[in-house]
């Protein structure tokens, strides 16, 4: 009778297999009591191994402990695909910060334990509706995205800094945040199609990072502490080093960036309004102008090299991860497209700093798409194509220095 019921116990156990055990050694080593000692002791493989196998007694205290734990009930959960839960948690877990962990967070909103929280984020235990609402409300997150409740529907999440009291430095902070969560993917690139310089490449010159931060707290924001003439010690010192370690984050991860030659002329606008208004000084005019040259020849450089790098350091001991394209036709909205382990994330640009946010499956694969034929009618600039990149980079430049010319005139 022993052997019987332990037979049937251990037939039981063998055929729920699950992912989480790490053990290889054969199938009767991957069942569920196998990777739950895994799990909760860290054993080595060799101990769980003796321990179970080593007799009855052992094996049945193991087998109640892993039933209060309700592991074992889990039949069909341990196998399930991808759902809609999964995907819930993977877009947290893309929000979190580094010093996060997402059971931690899953514990705390659902006041439940960990144990709890380890069994809803493996799909072991199903969210219930309240649950999945609280989790959406927490992260920002559309609960009808999730549910793909219509195709035709594309769900965002709007990013205004400019509502209510703006605070800069927290603008910054989220990208850094959303930046560095795709960063530790696995596998990461963005495509970013842009009408302006990107705001990463701003940050590679203070005297341009130090006047869009101006103009944007005194004209976009209409900030009371900026209501005053310009100058470019009004730039803070944490927000230069948030600036700079964004763009070394940025340089990092593999892109592909689309740009036309009137990229430089919303900023070159905005400088000659300023110094036609009184509020900068000829001389604070010409070393903005003078930053966005030195942002744009930085750019091609690295175009030069194929690979992104930050002033002062070699472009020799960094991979290819930079590509430039030309496009010759406007290009709208600035389109920020990241992918990311299998996903995609599209972030649309609109009025100035900002933003929405979607994750939906068919509209990003469908702007993925779009880009791609874009780049299909664009010129590869960056690499070996020297003699297209020189063509655009002087036409840039040509263009930049007309527009100055012009301003000048204008402003006499």
């Amino acid at each position: 009778m022993i052997e019987s019921s332990l037979d049937k116990r251990r037939m039981v156990i063998e055929s729920r297999t699950c992912a989480d055990c790490v053990c290889k050694k054969c199938k009767f080593f991957s069942t569920v009591i196998f990777a739950a000692l895994h799990r909760k002791h860290a054993m080595p493989c060799a101990e769980v191994h003796r321990q179970v196998l080593s007799g009855l007694p052992t094996y049945d205290n193991y087998f109640r402990y892993l039933n209060q734990i309700s592991l074992v009930r889990a039949t069909t959960n341990c196998m399930v695909q991808k759902t809609t839960q999964d995907f819930l948690f993977q877009r947290i877990r893309e929000m979190l910060p580094a010093d996060k962990t997402l059971v931690d967070e899953v514990a705390e909103i659902l006041h439940v334990s960990e144990d709890s929280a380890y069994r809803r984020i493996r799909g072991g235990t199903p969210l219930v509706l309240e649950e999945a609402a609280l989790l959406c409300r927490r992260f920002n997150l559309s609960l009808d995205g999730l549910l793909d409740v219509n195709e035709d529907c594309v769900v965002f999440r709007n990013m205004e800094p400019g509502k209510g009291s703006f605070d800069f430095k927290t603008y910054l902070s989220t990208i850094a945040q959303q930046i560095n969560a795709l960063a530790a993917c696995n596998q990461k690139s963005i495509v970013y199609l842009t009408n302006d310089v990107p705001i990463f490449h701003q940050f590679s010159s203070k005297a341009l990072l130090a006047f869009r931060f101006f103009f944007w707290m005194r004209t976009v924001f209409q900030h009371p502490d900026f209501q005053h003439n310009y100058s470019a010690a009004w730039l803070l010192p944490d927000i230069e080093e948030l600036a700079a370690d964004i763009l070394s984050v940025y340089c990092k991860i593999p892109s592909v960036e689309i740009w036309n030659t009137e990229c430089a002329n919303s900023t070159l606008v905005q400088v000659n309004h300023y110094y036609e208004a009184g509020v900068m000084t000829k001389a604070d005019a010409a070393a903005v102008r003078a930053g966005l040259h030195e942002a744009a020849e930085h750019v091609e450089q690295q175009a030069a090299y194929g690979c992104k790098f930050k002033r002062g350091e070699s472009p020799r001991t960094k991979k290819d991860n930079f590509q430039l394209f030309y496009n010759r036709v406007g290009l709208g909205n600035n389109v920020i497209l990241t992918l990311h382990d299998g996903s995609k994330t599209l972030y649309l640009n609109y009025d100035a700093l900002n933003y929405m946010i979607t994750s939906d499956k068919n509209f990003c694969n469908k702007t993925y798409h779009q880009m791609q034929n874009t780049m299909r009618r664009s010129t590869l600039i960056s690499g070996v194509a020297e003699k297209q990149r020189n063509m655009f980079f002087n036409d840039l430049y040509a263009k930049m220095h007309v527009r100055q010319l012009n301003n000048q005139e204008t402003a006499k």
